[in-house]
């Protein structure tokens, strides 16, 4: 995303695996291109233990679908 203008973005929900809801926010850049919205963040969350990190790179969506 170098050299494009890129907006931080911080989002808080819930990540359910197997069965088992957490609380996490990911910390995000979010970035306006092509009339597409192009997300990429990552969260971290523990589980009994273990640790799990979540990534998610420059996805496109379609800007006119929530």
């Amino acid at each position: 995303m170098e050299g494009r203008p890129v907006v931080p973005l911080k989002m808080k929900g819930k990540l359910n695996v197997k069965g088992v809801d957490k609380d996490v926010t990911f910390d995000s850049n979010a970035l306006y291109e092509q009339n597409q919205l192009k997300l990429s963040g990552s969260t971290v969350v523990t589980f009994g233990g273990s640790l799990a990190i979540c990534r998610d790179d420059l996805r496109p969506e379609s800007a006119g679908n929530p």
